[in-house]
């Protein structure tokens, strides 16, 4: 009954304090590059085209946008993708000759699709990191093997710019070799936009998303996976695949849709959420269920949106 009263408490304070709305810089990772490769559109078009439009919604929540795609892995970011995202009213480029790969060049782009050698390390992370603070989002999808020698060296090469915002890329790489059959890897439930109408993605072989940094609520684990009985190793083990920094104050409190504004369904959602015990509701990630949360959650919303 204690915990009823004090999560109803949380509802009247969040429900009259005055709450915004905006949209800023996002930064999604996402642990294999076959996720949205013409390979997975042709093993499950529904649920990849679905993946793609929600990445392309939680980039221009409610609007066209304007997209690069900026990758030579022949698997990433396929042809279907972009079918997709145009058949969508999204304008899509992908590798525009003579590319200004810096903060002001890719302000040209409401979002930006990396994947492999393009954009990765120490001297590309700054230019990232700046393009995102000024309000671009960048989604990066690692598993790619070349040219980066292996999982540890390609998780080396993004985590530059990944650690700058409390994520990494993992040093091994999960599932199968790539081949003409990917895996349908079953999603753990989520409210996550990403998640949004999914249950299974499609993977062929990588790399774990790990949370660094869970003290800032901006940073968010979006999509978790059961690898159990599918992938050695690991032996049944619940991994990351997925996860996001969002720069808006309210990323923390902001978890139900429409995101980019905070309002009731909002408290509906992280209310429900703690009394289930769900795991997206222990907003300090400290396996408590607790006054922590209630007031971690009160003083993001309050705060609102940027």
């Amino acid at each position: 009954m204690l915990r009823e009263m004090a999560v109803f408490g949380v509802f009247l304070s969040a429900a009259l304090a005055p709450a915004g709305e905006g949209g800023s810089g996002k930064l999604v990772v996402f642990g294999d590059e076959w996720v949205v490769s013409d390979a997975a559109f042709d093993e499950d078009r529904a649920a990849t085209t679905q993946f793609a439009l929600n990445v392309a919604e939680y980039f221009s929540p409610g609007e066209i946008g304007s997209f690069l795609v900026y990758s030579t892995n022949p698997y990433a970011y396929g042809v279907e993708f972009s079918g997709v995202l145009g058949a969508a009213g999204h304008a899509v480029s992908v590798n525009p000759p003579g590319l200004d790969f810096s903060a002001d060049g890719l302000a040209l782009y409401d979002g930006v699709f990396l994947s492999g050698g393009l954009g990765s390390g120490p001297a590309n992370a700054p230019v990232l990191a700046e393009y995102i603070g000024r309000g671009g989002s960048v989604m990066v999808l690692a598993g790619t093997g070349s040219p980066f020698g292996g999982a540890p060296g390609e998780a080396a090469a993004w985590n530059h710019l990944l650690t700058t915002f409390g994520l990494a890329f993992g040093s091994t790489y999960y599932g199968l070799p790539a081949g003409p059959t990917l895996i349908d890897l079953p999603l753990l439930p989520t409210i996550s936009l990403l998640g949004r109408n999914l249950d299974t993605l499609q993977w062929g072989y990588g790399q774990e998303v790990i949370v660094t940094d869970p003290s800032d609520p901006a940073v968010r684990l979006e999509l978790s996976a059961d690898f159990a009985g599918l992938t050695e190793p690991p032996p049944g083990v619940v991994m990351g695949i997925a996860g996001s920094y969002n720069i808006p104050s309210c990323a923390l409190a902001d978890i139900a849709e429409p995101f980019g504004v905070l309002d009731l369904a909002d408290i509906t959602a992280f209310v429900s959420g703690f009394l289930d015990a769900a795991p997206f509701a222990d907003l300090n990630a400290d396996g408590l269920f607790d006054l922590d949360d209630i007031n971690l959650f009160v003083s993001s919303f309050v705060g609102g949106c940027p």
